[in-house]
Order: structure tokens, then C-alpha cells, then sequence
């Protein structure tokens, strides 16, 4: 082994101790039948839907919370978007520029 013995424990020990600090996963309901699923779940196991992702996050969608690029019309975040905007004005979907008051809040997607 190219690692000495007394560096070795410790390198063991290290690397296998459970990491308690990790956060869960927050959940928001599925946007076609509200069942709670994690936010990066983009498959309901209830309503068998493919729910759409956010350009931004890769969080699924929530239709409390609906826009799309005003350029290519992929769905996203509004307040993620809002906010990717504030520092970076390109889509990260199409790349075109796009103008934070351009970005409007869709409250009915469907």
C-alpha cells in the first residue's frame, strides 16, 4: 500500500464516519395532483406525470411560482430566475440576454 499504516486508520475513519451535517431535501407538492414530492423529483409516482424543471435550480416546477424566458420560453423559477438575472443577464437554457423586468410571473401555466 502506497499510504502508511498510522496515516492510514485515520484516512479510514475519516472517510467512513457518517456526515451529520447534511441537510434533507426540502419537498413542494407535484404541480398536476400535489403529492409531496422531493424538489429535484421530476417523475410523480402518484399521477405517473414528467413534470417540467427549472432552467435555473433543476428543481421541479411549481405552479405558484411559474415563468419561462421570455426569448425560448423554457420554464423556470420566477424568483430563481428574478434573482440569476440580477448577476447574470443570459438565459442558461438559449444564452440570449434577457432583462429581469422582461421575466413575468405565469399564474396560470396550464
Amino acid at each position: 500500500s502506497l499510504i502508511e499504516p498510522k496515516f492510514k486508520r485515520k484516512i479510514e475513519a475519516l472517510v467512513r464516519r457518517p456526515n451529520k451535517e447534511e441537510v434533507e431535501e426540502t419537498s413542494s407538492p407535484c404541480p398536476f395532483c400535489k403529492t409531496p414530492l422531493p424538489d429535484t423529483e421530476l417523475d410523480c409516482p402518484s399521477c405517473k406525470n414528467t413534470i417540467p424543471y427549472c432552467i435555473v435550480t433543476g428543481r421541479h416546477m411549481a405552479f405558484d411560482d411559474f415563468s419561462q424566458c421570455p426569448e425560448c420560453k423554457f420554464p423556470a423559477l420566477y424568483g430563481s430566475l428574478v434573482s440569476f438575472c440580477s448577476f447574470d443577464n443570459t438565459c442558461p437554457m438559449c444564452e440570449k440576454k434577457i432583462e429581469s423586468e422582461g421575466i413575468k410571473k405565469i399564474h396560470d401555466p396550464t
